[in-house]
Order: structure tokens, then sequence, then C-alpha cells
């Protein structure tokens, strides 16, 4: 059982609702596998700077500076990152870090959120944004979200499309439906596809009909809670009760009913558990030189590379000697020679060395460790 939450009676005077009734949900529970060895268990992706000044959290909640108070702002995470997120975010409310009892990925954490903010504000709009991704273009970004939450308030569920530049697998798609993209337009969504493999991905994005799926979704607080309640019953059913302890006050039965919810209900994304089955979806696409930062291969989307496309980081005399795309991460001074597209990663307690058509693969690595009860080292 998880500790009871420090957290501020739930927050219901009108003067205290944010005048544009604009919640943002930042999921900070990713474990940023594909970044081992630097992302950890202890210190994983979200917690890093990766091509900027700030961590991705940092940065993330720095892109809503233009949208909603720190009020109105909600993390959710698991309890062994709560102190990180104290220490990377020290203006959000107390009461406005939502702690799941266990990781049940996507669903349930929008569901834990949806259950606060109506407590707060029942006709309040959410952005829901992952924590660990990079954006350039900040104000196109912005306007984007506003757009969406136009179209969220006429009762429509809104998600961003990155108009793609190359046949990506490891993203999901958005295939849109009819018309060109014109970028931050609203266009009815056909299907979310899930990652695909290479030969799909190339076909869709010879065919300009599809986006990558950003994860970035805007809707009301009623929407989404209805479509819970259709699609995903057990689960809706489960997390009322979380919402009836809120109502009452009563921060115990909180924490027992969420205890008890997280042990019943699936693990299920957000993307298949809702997405897929929900009716007036629209997307807007964007292009604002986003990435996800999703492994190793992407750092060439946040950091500059040199003459012979090479991202040589920490030391900073590291050599690339007849070499190219090589990716380098380490403080001790490092020599490539005379081989091409390798990933070279040197931390104090592991290595790694990766072909660059191999990052996705990384994640391996961290379920072998576990299975040889390395797990200090995942």
């Amino acid at each position: 059982m998880s500790e009871p939450m420090t957290m501020m009676e739930p927050k219901r005077d009108s003067e205290q609702i944010h005048p544009t009734g604009v919640y943002p949900v930042v999921m900070a529970g990713g474990s940023g596998t594909r970044f081992w060895p630097l992302s950890r268990q202890h210190l994983p992706k979200q917690f890093l700077k990766m091509g900027g000044e700030d961590s991705l959290i940092v940065s993330t909640m720095k892109r809503l500076d233009a949208l909603a108070p720190w009020s109105g702002r909600y993390i959710v995470a698991g309890e062994q990152h709560a102190s990180l997120l104290k220490e990377h975010c020290p203006e959000l409310p107390p009461q406005n870090l939502l702690i799941e009892p266990c990781a049940r990925n996507t669903a349930p954490c929008v569901a834990l959120a949806a259950q606060h903010i109506f407590q707060q504000d029942p006709q309040g709009i959410m952005i829901l944004l992952p924590a660990d991704h990079h954006i350039q273009n900040i104000p196109a970004f912005q306007r984007a979200l506003t757009v969406a939450v136009e179209g969220a308030r006429e009762g429509k569920i809104l998600t961003l499309g990155i108009v793609p530049t190359r046949a990506e697998t490891g993203y999901g798609y958005i295939h849109y439906a009819g018309g060109g993209i014109v970028n931050q337009s609203r266009l009815a969504v056909s299907k979310f596809v899930e990652k695909p493999p290479k030969s799909i991905a190339e076909q869709y994005l010879a065919s300009g009909e599809y986006l990558w799926n950003s994860g970035v979704f805007v809707f009301s607080v009623q929407r989404i809670l209805k479509e819970f309640q259709t699609q995903l019953p057990k689960l809706a059913m489960a997390m009322s009760k979380v919402g009836e302890a809120l109502a009452q006050h009563d921060l115990n039965r909180y924490q027992q009913v969420l205890d008890q919810a997280f042990l019943e209900i699936r693990a299920v994304s957000i993307d298949v558990g809702i997405m897929e089955g929900a009716d007036h979806i629209e997307v807007i696409p964007l292009d604002v030189g986003w990435s996800d930062v999703g492994h190793w291969g992407a750092l060439h989307e946040v950091h500059k590379a040199d003459a012979q496309h090479n991202i040589l980081l920490g030391h900073p005399k590291h050599l690339a000697l007849d070499a190219q795309h090589i990716t380098v991460q380490s403080e001790k001074f490092t020599a490539v020679v005379g081989i091409d597209d390798l990933v070279v990663v040197n931390t104090d307690e592991a290595t790694l060395v990766c072909a660059q058509d191999r990052v996705q693969d990384v994640r391996s690595i961290v379920e072998y460790l576990k299975e040889q009860g390395l797990k200090n080292l995942t």
C-alpha cells in the first residue's frame, strides 16, 4: 500500500478556478529504457537535459506558462520519482502532484487526473502531455493548443499530429480524413495506427495522409469521463470511487480506494483504451521541430551535428577519426576510429556500444539486466 499523499483539500470555490478553465496534465511516469545507461529507474529520461539547459520535464512545464498558472497544472507519476519532481518543479502545488500506486500505462493515469480536475472544475478542459518531448517552435505549439482548447469546448477530442519527416517505426501514426495538410487546421481523424514496420511506415510517408501521433490530447473533463464510462467501464467505476473520496475530503479513504483501484484495473494506454474507439476526434497538423527524444538516434533532432554528422557530448575533446554518424555521450574522453554509424555511451557503472540502426533495441538490455538479477543497473 502506498503512503497517504501529502495534499491540501481539493479547490472548490469558484474564485479558485483558473479563469480559462484549462488544466494541463503532464504524464511523468515513463522509464526511458531506450536511453539506457544514462536513463535509469532512479533518474529516467524526463529528468535529463536532452538538447537544452533544462531537463525535459522542466522544459515541458515552461511551455505551459502561456496556457495555465501552476495552480492549474498537474503531474502524474510514481512514488519513486516524487522527490525528483518536487526538485525540478518546486512551483507545483503539492496537491497537484498525483501519485500512482503502481504503473498501469496511460489510461488509468488520465482517469485519475480527470477525477481531480472534475472536483476542481466540472467544466474544465484537460491538456494531456508527455513529460519528455522536445519542441523548437514553442509559440506555434502554444497556438495549436489554443485552437485545440476551442475544439474541446465544442465537445470534441483534439490531438496534435506531427508532420512526418521520415518513415519512423518508433511512433504511432494518425490517418486523417480528406484534404491536404494545412498547418494548425482541424482535420477529422480516420484512425490511429500502432507503430508500423518499416515497409508500412514508408507507405504512410509516401501517401502524405498520415501524421505522427504526438501523444498530446485535449478534451473536456466531462467528455473524457463519459468515454471511460462507455469504453472502459470497470476502470471508470474504480476511479469514480476515487472521485467520491475526493469529494468527501477524506484523504485516508482516498488513498485506500486509490490503492485498491490500481490493484484491480488492467494496464491499458489511452490510445488503445479510448482514442481508437472514440468518435468526433480531430487532429491539428503541426510542424514545430518536435521530437519525443525516444532513443539515442534522436539526439540528431535536438543537437547540431558536425560536418561528419557526429554528435559528441560530455568531454570537450572527444575524437571521431575517419568516422561518420557517430554519437558519443561520455564525460570520459572517447575516441572512435574508422567506424561509422555507431552510438557509444559511457557512465560510471555501464557502457553501451550500439549500431545506429539498432537504437530501438536498447530497451532489450534493460530486460536482460532484470532477468540476470542486475536491477541495480536498470
